[in-house]
């Protein structure tokens, strides 16, 4: 399957699916989601927001159906100010601050 021309997906099955019924798994009540961007010539534009909305509205039902409470959307920097703007719209906030340091180091 060819991803789409502007967002790229991973999914993963949760734990408690598998090809096996026997298996009876409770849900977590949290869920993370470590990386989610658009591609770079989407980014900084209408069209980018709106995929990444389109993708977090798309996910809604099926997460709120297996009970999950809470999830965290991680590793976004914190000048990243597009994807922070989305989470804060649909009611996230800022717990963690994640940074990048950079240092030359001197060949002695």
């Amino acid at each position: 399957m060819r991803p789409s021309a502007g967002f790229t997906v991973a999914c993963f099955r949760p734990v408690g699916e598998s090809c096996c019924g026997a298996l009876k798994v409770r849900y977590p009540g949290t869920f993370r989601v470590p990386l989610m961007g658009v591609r770079r010539r989407f980014q900084r534009s209408r069209l980018g927001s709106a995929l990444a909305f389109h993708v977090i509205e798309a996910a809604r039902p099926p997460i709120k159906r297996h009970g999950v409470r809470q999830i965290e959307l991680s590793w976004i920097l914190e000048d990243n100010a597009g994807m922070r703007n989305i989470i804060e719209s649909i009611g996230g906030s800022a717990y963690k601050r994640y940074r990048v340091y950079e240092r030359n180091l001197d060949a002695r």
